[in-house]
């Protein structure tokens, strides 16, 4: 590569990176998914143990990869999304590498339609898998591709389970699978020597494999994502029979497991990405236009539409809200949790217990300790998890519930509503916290209504 091309190529992926972090910071609101992705980061760095300490539905090898920036530089949002910009410049460049200009179609899919580009531990098994199809175009080093595997496998084990398919039925070689297993097994040994010596199997066991029938159960249903998934599953099959020699065929429908059992916009979008960069592998799509400037126009269109609604409104930016001042938060919400700092200093003397989806964002702002009870979403309490956490919740007569009473009318909300109801038919309504739109309330269970 001459100086020319190199300095083309450091501006390029420069610009790749600060779109991705400008995107995730100030562009799309903060979610839920995003503090709890962060918090379980921020869980570990602070030497919490993953499924003994809080709980946790998937392995862990995301948030401990992100979670090593914090020791270096704190625990702040803008560390968390800095690292993540860094990890998906990495990812394009394989993509680069493998499609050439046309990777610009993968890097838009990210932003296209229903953005899908925050940090995640679905996005990161995608990224994994991205390096494997790289190694197997390239046909690299089988050892590395076993690593790899094991990888996908601690990220998020029933996707990992699902990519060790296409090696199994692929390769008949006995030779080829035995490296590949042999570099695959000895990250899966020091995990589960990690589980026993922290105390945490049993706790693992139940969340992350038979919690799944809880899961199962609350979480899955029927829309317009499994007839697009079905149909996407076709066309895989179809693209192999026709060229059964090609393995990211065989990964391409692997991958389509991340959608089950949600089957979400988010989940199917991640789902599907990988087979587009098959469909442009196998086949030689030309695009007559400059797709770089088309690209990032686009995005720039969706940036807009996204931001101005917002700008209507008062910004603070950036903001003073603990660990999160360099996300763009709502007024409403930067003003909400002033007001719900004021209360949690108000009763310092007192167990306060929050049992909305924004208990980690509150928790990680005033410095506090996170539990299982900061997460009570459906499947997220192992076996028979409505029981225990209905258990844990009476041995607490004595704490201050805070509610979200709206979430419970909620169709796709994920919370334990179960739960929310016995705090609303047994307790005692005491107060709210609320600014605007925003509105929480206050239960204690040690009186009737």
């Amino acid at each position: 590569m001459n100086k020319k091309n190199l300095i083309k190529g450091i501006i390029k992926y420069i610009l790749i990176f600060t779109v991705i972090l400008v995107f995730n910071l100030i562009v799309i609101w903060l979610s839920t998914e995003e503090v709890w992705c962060f918090g379980f980061s921020y869980n570990i760095s602070h030497g919490l143990i993953p499924y003994r300490d809080f709980n946790f539905i998937i392995t862990p090898l995301f948030p401990f990869i992100m979670s090593i920036p914090f020791h270096i530089f704190g625990t702040n949002i803008l560390v968390f999304h800095i690292t993540w910009a860094i990890i998906m410049t990495i990812t394009l460049y394989f993509i680069f590498d493998l499609l050439g200009e046309k990777g610009w179609l993968i890097f838009l899919s990210y932003f296209f339609v229903f953005p899908i580009i925050s940090p995640n531990y679905n996005l990161f098994i995608y990224s994994i898998l991205i390096l494997i199809i790289w190694l197997e175009k390239n046909n690299k080093s089988d050892y590395l591709i076993g690593f790899l595997l094991a990888l996908a496998v601690l990220t998020k084990q029933s996707v990992g389970l699902c990519l060790l398919l296409p090696s199994l039925i692929y390769y008949k070689t006995p030779k080829k699978l035995l490296k590949r297993f042999t570099s695959f097994i000895v990250p899966i040994i020091i995990f589960v020597i990690y589980l026993l010596v922290t105390g945490a199997m049993n706790d693992f066991i139940d969340l992350c494999f038979l919690g799944l029938f809880d899961f199962l159960q609350k979480n899955g249903s029927l829309n317009i994502c499994i007839i697009l998934t079905f149909i996407v599953l076709l066309i895989i099959i179809s693209m192999i029979k026709k060229d059964p020699k090609n393995i990211c065929n065989y990964y391409a429908l692997a991958f389509l497991s991340i959608i089950i059992p949600i089957f979400d916009l988010y989940h199917f979008f991640i789902g599907i990405n990988i087979f587009i960069l098959v469909v442009l592998l196998n086949y030689n799509i030309k695009i007559p236009i400059n797709l770089k400037l088309f690209v990032f126009g686009i995005i720039t269109i969706i940036s807009i539409l996204y931001i101005q609604d917002r700008f209507k409104n008062k910004i603070i930016y950036p903001n003073n809200v603990n660990n999160f001042e360099y996300r763009l938060l709502g007024y409403d919400e930067i003003k909400f949790t002033d007001k719900y700092i004021n209360f949690i200093n108000k009763n310092k003397d007192k167990k306060i217990i929050n049992l909305t989806s924004n208990a980690y964002y509150f928790k990680i702002i005033t410095n506090q300790d996170i539990n299982k009870l900061d997460l009570i979403n459906e499947g997220n309490w192992g076996y028979n998890g409505s029981e225990k956490l209905l258990k844990e919740i009476k041995n607490n007569k004595d704490a201050i519930f805070i509610i979200d009473e709206q979430s419970i009318n909620i169709k796709y909300n994920q919370l334990n509503k179960k739960v929310l109801k016995y705090i609303i038919s047994n307790g005692k309504k005491i107060g709210t916290i609320n600014y605007h739109n925003i509105k929480f309330s206050v239960y204690i269970l040690n009186s009737r209504r």
